[in-house]
């Protein structure tokens, strides 16, 4: 524990790879703890440090309609809820937003592809479904998701960005963007 005895710290900074930490930290430590990109509570001395999701939306989203995509499909092999991750609920929300603003008569396309590679899984059968149905650019919020995706469509014999373009948002070890 930071706390017993002589402080030798006067924080902490924490990149969780996943929620746990710092929902725990308020109940056993006195530091303050900065997280970037997670959830942070600042009644327990915890803050959040993340990116501006609204931004990153907007400029990718502003994007496809500069290259002339207007059905764009907001595209997730991520499961986990919303209060599960700030992020994907703002994502989410930050791409509604922009359809209603920006893109009106265009239905919106929330799509959950889940990760799976198990025998029966329906990913590339979602989709072919999506293309089908005129997307013409895959926006995919998800941390490292991207990678999934275009792997898929190439199992499909589907080329980026003849056939399909997507925008991500992930780590910088996982992004790319193809157009």
């Amino acid at each position: 524990s930071f706390t017993n005895g002589t402080y030798l710290f006067d924080g902490v900074i924490a990149i969780p790879s996943q929620k746990g930490l710092e929902c725990r930290w308020g109940e056993k430590e006195a530091l303050p703890m900065v997280c970037f990109n997670s959830q942070g509570k600042a009644d327990d001395n915890i803050l959040r440090v993340s990116s501006d999701n609204r931004q990153g939306v907007f400029l990718a989203l502003n994007y496809f309609k500069k290259l002339g995509h207007r059905k764009i499909a907001y595209v997730t092999p991520d499961n986990r809820l919303p209060k599960d991750t700030t992020d994907i609920s703002e994502r989410q929300r930050y791409y509604l937003e922009w359809m209603e603003r920006y893109n009106k008569g265009i239905e919106p396309v929330i799509s959950t592809i889940l990760v799976n590679d198990s025998p029966g899984h329906n990913g590339n059968r979602q989709l072919l479904d999506l293309i089908r149905r005129g997307i013409t650019a895959f926006f995919v919020p998800g941390e490292g998701c991207s990678p999934y995706i275009y792997s898929r469509l190439h199992q499909l014999n589907l080329q980026v960005p003849r056939d399909i373009s997507i925008i991500g948002m992930d780590h910088k070890l996982f992004s790319f963007s193809a157009m």
